[in-house]
């Protein structure tokens, strides 16, 4: 019988399943035409799948697709392998699409325990040396990655118990161009140094792993506050749609950082260093006119305040997602205004904003945040500084908040009186959405009261994190008007 639907109307209709495990599963046993066409689904990002537990299953079906000299290989290593009743029915790495190296390298012991082998260095990496040669050979393309460098090479065993050394990745600049989403991990890189390997050669092998690509969108880095390979940062192209870089240390002269990425919409520092000895200030040359979205998160810059709004103005209206803490660089409250007053020049657009303020600044807001009509988003405070109560007087700005807010978070530590919050939200003309308060240790039922009160018909969620002076019978009550009321110690209110 002739299909009902031709096979490019299945492929888009299992393309909508593609992240639904159990669908496509039960997809593959309703026939033949339908197995060849969910398989591909199912098995273009098995890590995805298996999420942080490590998988016997996924080591065993890959192992069962292996060619007989790369089996041989394994048995001659020691390794021992099941009889295969059947061969597979696909060569299922042809068909990953999406991959991650620490999510295999912690499925590798699953599978050596799981066979009643022992788990010996040299077994490992046999293993993931040919799993990774298995993968660069039979994988057409890969449009995701994620590395670690975080582990030491792997170490070959030859005859005469001669070590060899073997770099991971010396084959992928030349197999894997069409990368889209590639995320590094070096947390523990000074471990990794610590053994006898070149890594500048692994580094190198990433650097030209990034330059070799074509349609490369984003990057993540992750660090560990103590290095920053220069290499991999100098790799970057004119592709970039996204970078994020975290817990990095950026050494020397990065005036020129991200210089020639002109396409880029979203940029994120968290956590990173930048040395306070450098004389040029750090992203002073990029000009960035797509930034949509920056955050500049618990990051030690050393730039001036012209960079700063060097950026804002060049990014004009397409900003629209502004994220600062309140770092060292920046205590000063005059600083603060001149940013915010840039952003209020230029971002007419602004979607969602982070306002570092202290409590007593607090009545500054109203004279500029009625530039921001579009707003749906706002967090206000530095959760790490400021524990001064606010008064009723500094909540008189919800007045000028815009009708399009969805989302309010005071992100400090402070305390204010159930009266005062009720004034603040009296004067609110926003249905809001969702409310955080996660630092503020003064929410009492009092509170509660005012909130449903208020917010009761349009509220979908409240994050007050920290509710000592919530009582059962008030928590029990707002929760008449609230779906989703998220409260840490929540189990102590119920003893």
């Amino acid at each position: 019988m002739a299909p009902i639907l031709p096979v490019d109307c299945f492929e888009e209709i299992f393309r909508f399943l593609q992240e639904d495990k159990t669908s496509l599963h039960s997809c593959i046993l309703v026939n033949r035409l339908w197995c060849e066409n969910t398989a591909p689904f199912l098995w273009r990002q098995p890590f995805f799948f298996i999420g942080t537990t490590p998988s016997e299953k996924l080591i065993r079906t890959y192992i069962s697709c292996l060619n007989e000299k790369d089996r041989n290989l394994l048995i001659s290593n020691g390794i021992k392998l099941p009889k295969l009743l059947l061969p597979p029915t696909f060569n299922y790495v042809k068909f990953l699409r999406h991959f991650n190296l620490e999510r295999l390298q912690k499925s590798i012991p699953r599978w050596i325990k799981v066979n009643q082998q022992t788990i010996e260095e040299g077994t490992q990496d046999m293993l993931l040396y040919v799993l990774l040669r298995f993968i660069t050979r039979c994988c057409p393309t890969l449009e995701s990655v994620y590395l670690v460098l975080n582990s030491r090479p792997i170490r070959l065993f030859s005859t005469g118990d001669s070590i060899l050394i073997q770099s991971k990745f010396d084959d992928w600049p030349n197999k894997f161009t069409s990368i889209k989403n590639l995320s590094i991990d070096f947390t523990d890189w000074i471990i990794y140094k610590s053994y006898n390997f070149n890594e500048d050669n692994e580094i190198h092998n990433i650097a030209k792993l990034i330059k070799s690509q074509d349609i490369l969108q984003h990057i993540k880095l992750i660090g560990n506050y103590q290095v920053c390979p220069k290499i991999i940062i100098s790799s970057l192209g004119d592709t970039l749609i996204e970078v994020e870089f975290y817990n990095l240390n950026f050494e020397g002269d990065t005036s020129n950082l991200l210089e020639c990425c002109k396409n880029l919409q979203v940029l994120i520092f968290d956590g990173c260093y930048f040395p306070k000895e450098s004389k040029k200030q750090p992203l002073s040359s990029a000009l960035l006119p797509q930034l949509r979205k920056l955050h500049i998160i618990e990051t030690d810059f050393k730039f001036n305040d012209d960079v700063l709004i060097s950026l804002i103005r060049n990014a004009n209206s397409n900003l629209q997602e502004f994220y600062i803490t309140r770092h060292v660089y920046h205590r000063n409250f005059g600083s603060l205004q001149k940013i915010n007053s840039a952003l209020a020049k230029y971002c007419s657009n602004m979607i969602s904003l982070n306002m570092p303020f202290y409590s007593n600044e607090l009545t500054y807001i109203s004279t500029f945040i009625k530039a921001f009509t579009k707003l749906r988003n706002l967090s206000i405070g530095s959760r790490w500084f400021d524990e001064t109560p606010i008064n009723y007087r500094s909540f008189e700005f919800g007045r000028s908040l815009p009708t399009t807010l969805q989302c309010f978070e005071i992100n400090m530590p402070c305390s204010f009186t159930a009266e005062s919050f009720e004034m603040f939200l009296a004067l609110l003309k926003s249905p809001l959405e969702i409310l955080r308060i996660p630092y503020c240790q003064c929410i009492s039922d009092q509170h509660l009261d005012v909130i449903t009160r208020y917010l009761g018909n349009s509220l979908k969620k409240l994050d007050i994190e920290w509710a000592d002076c919530v009582t059962k019978e008030g928590f029990l009550k707002a929760q008449n008007y609230i779906n989703f009321i998220y409260i840490k110690n929540h189990e102590e209110l119920f003893r």
